[in-house]
């Protein structure tokens, strides 16, 4: 087993050991709760890999399996349910739209057909998780990816399903790219701000904390008044649209501070905390306008948040403004008289 570093080279993790009777090659690799290793072997045997010897080992030898050779084979583990469950796709002529089934290891070890899924009959399927109690599968219309550009496509759609109580196929969303699903891909909405004094100049873009650290924008100005103004992009990098919550804090009583989001006033909703519905991949821009009677430095500190399900993201802006000092006159000099007989 090997794992790739952040220089893009492999690194070996442990070398295995297989038994003779067990196929060389192990696909549809996934992990339990703890951590362990599972995997379906060319018979379609499920075998666990132990990662301590390297040794594989046959864990169920699934008799009741159909007999026609699967072509595509997804293993994911329901931490809910504490088991696994298993997408597959038996040849039954060759060819990819063959009917596909769900399955899993009930609890006492045996294997069960949940469903039958005839509405993938014209999709490849390429990937299949478990996240928020959702089963999530994507999946491709069934063509030859690397003949796009022959046939004048200049893109691949990637679709995305989920499974509703009666295990139908429920769509979710769509993207014009291939997206394969990997243990730890994030589905849902991803809120993230961008901040700084303007749009040419923000920071913190796919950058994401729940505090502001590490995407904090800072401006120190002079001038005869104490004003000034930030910009802040609130994005959806998520790969589903999602309602957000947006907040902002910063300013006093008696400071003076307006939010507008898209050319709208909205300072009394966000102060309050309002929803951002965002689909993925789109933003809007928030521009704070700030000022505070009198004279002297103003320090301040803005806050805003974008928050989603469990996901946040804030952006800070620190604010230092100065109006000049007055000069003090100089006193005068008294004129001394002049005396005529000089």
């Amino acid at each position: 087993m090997a794992i790739e570093d952040a220089t893009g080279e492999a690194e070996v993790l442990k070398e295995l050991t297989v038994p003779s009777e067990i196929p060389l090659t192990v696909e549809g690799l996934a992990f339990d709760g703890s951590g362990r290793p599972f995997g379906l072997d060319e018979n379609g045997e499920f075998v666990h890999i132990d990662l301590e010897s390297g040794v594989v080992t046959v864990v169920d030898a699934w008799e009741s399996r159909p007999e026609e050779s699967s072509q595509e084979e997804y293993l994911v583990w329901n931490s809910d349910e504490e088991r696994f469950y298993l997408f597959l796709r038996m040849a039954d002529d060759s060819s990819w739209q063959a009917v596909a089934s769900l399955g899993r290891w009930d609890s006492e070890g045996v294997f069960e057909v949940v469903a039958e899924l005839p509405g993938l009959e014209e999709f490849y399927v390429i990937g299949l998780l478990f996240y928020e109690g959702r089963l999530i599968l994507s999946a491709m219309p069934y063509y030859d990816p690397w003949l796009l550009e022959e046939e004048g496509a200049n893109e691949a759609t990637t679709y995305f399903f989920s499974f509703d109580e009666n295990w139908e196929l429920v769509a979710e969303s769509e993207t014009p790219f291939f997206a394969y699903l990997v243990c730890g891909v994030n589905l849902s909405a991803q809120p993230d701000v961008q901040i700084g004094p303007a749009r040419n100049r923000l920071i913190g873009q796919d950058f994401y904390s729940e505090s502001g650290s590490g995407q904090t924008a800072r401006t120190r100005s002079k001038s005869r008044r104490l004003v000034g103004s930030f910009h802040a992009i609130l994005e959806n990098d998520g790969s589903g649209a999602g309602v957000f919550s947006l907040n902002a804090t910063g300013g006093g009583a008696r400071d003076r501070v307006t939010y507008m989001l898209d050319g709208e006033n909205v300072t009394a909703l966000v102060l309050a905390g309002m929803e951002l519905p965002l689909a993925s991949g789109s933003s809007a821009d928030l521009k704070v306008a700030y000022s505070r009677p009198g004279k002297g430095v103003w320090k301040e500190t803005f806050r805003v948040t974008l928050s989603g399900g469990d996901l946040s993201d804030t952006g800070l802006f620190e604010s230092r403004l100065e109006t000049p000092k007055s000069k003090k006159a100089k006193p005068r000099r008294p004129v001394r008289p002049t005396s005529l007989f000089h």
